[in-house]
């Protein structure tokens, strides 16, 4: 394409537990290509696996010279340890060639996605959780403290307290139900010595993901009437909401605006209605909606406020329009 190695163009990055979203937009903010990846969490995956998914989103960049392009990296646990703050550094520089414009904690470009900058909190429920917010100057997280001693209200804490139920059904503690039967027939078991077996199986790096799969099955249960898996959905709006609030009072947001992504949010709407209801019921005034576009767009929006630029009405809506096509791309390529 004529022109292609002298325009300038912007690349946003969403990183997670469980996959990466690259998209590479124009200045006008249209779509040029987009790439997808595994997870690329340092405390949660290490090194290798961080380094290996960074290193898949380099076709973005062929033929592209480093100076023009801005970038924008939303990573898991970024800003909570200082050594893994320069890991991602270094590993995003050797992968791609590119120093990073901005470089922040994965919530900030949800945040940006969800609420195209203005003031409002984000949570993001997927395989972890973490809540993020800003009212002029202020800002506050909550939550994403990981998987050993957080993630409340996560697809990973779901499917955690599922097979904690389930192996109290199995033991006698708890009358067993639907649920077991569902987890049983998902993971292939026939016996309580192979769900200890299952589980201390799983590898360190793929334990968290593939305990978090195991949220859809707490869903279709709850679906099907299963109190105890409607329970432990009912547990995990709460957590949420306790994420969402506390940041509201925070920051003192005089006309709280809540937006949301990740799995848990977007597929499930037990929790999800729940978790507005909880909103509504402490706060009627609040206002709870999608993300306004994807969080590796969102990542876009901060490269503009970084550089000074006009977020234009035009830029809105081909971002919008770019993200639109991005969440119906299963496999997203360029």
């Amino acid at each position: 394409m004529k022109g292609w190695e002298t325009m300038e163009y912007f690349l946003g990055v969403d990183a997670g537990g469980s996959k990466t979203i690259g998209v590479l937009v124009n200045a006008r903010g249209e779509l040029v290509a987009t790439g997808m990846s595994g997870p690329a969490n340092l405390v949660e995956n290490g090194e290798e696996v961080v380094r290996r998914n960074i290193g898949l989103l380099a076709t973005l960049l062929e033929g592209l010279h480093a100076e023009r392009i801005y970038s924008a990296f939303g990573m898991p646990a970024f800003g909570e340890s200082l050594r893994a703050d320069m890991s991602y550094l270094k590993i995003i520089t050797e992968e791609l060639g590119i120093q990073p414009t901005l470089l922040v904690n994965d919530v900030v470009v949800g945040w940006a996605g969800g609420t195209l900058g203005q003031d409002g909190v984000h949570i993001v429920a997927g395989t972890g959780t973490i809540a993020y917010g800003r009212c002029g100057r202020k800002e506050a997280r909550t939550s994403g403290w990981g998987s050993i001693i957080g993630d409340e209200g996560s697809a990973y804490d779901l499917g955690r307290e599922t097979l904690r139920r389930v192996s109290r059904q199995l033991d006698g503690r708890e009358t067993p139900t639907l649920l077991k039967e569902m987890v049983f027939e998902r993971l292939g078991l026939s016996s309580w010595q192979s769900l200890t077996e299952w589980v201390y199986s799983l590898k360190e790096i793929e334990r968290r993901t593939t305990i978090a799969s195991l949220a859809t099955v707490t869903y279709e249960a709850a679906r099907n009437g299963d109190l105890v898996a409607r329970a432990i959905l009912k547990n995990a709006a709460w957590e949420l909401s306790l994420c969402v609030l506390t940041l509201i009072e925070k920051l003192l947001l005089p006309k709280p605006l809540v937006t949301f992504s990740g799995s848990v949010l977007e597929k499930n709407e037990i929790i999800r209605e729940r978790l507005v209801n909880h909103l509504k019921r402490r706060m009627p005034e609040v206002v709870v909606r999608n993300a306004a576009i994807h969080p590796a767009l969102g990542a876009v929006i901060l490269l503009y406020r970084e550089t000074n630029r006009e977020i234009s009405e035009e830029l809105l809506h081909n971002l919008k329009k770019a993200s639109q096509k991005l969440l119906q791309d299963e496999t997203p390529k360029r």
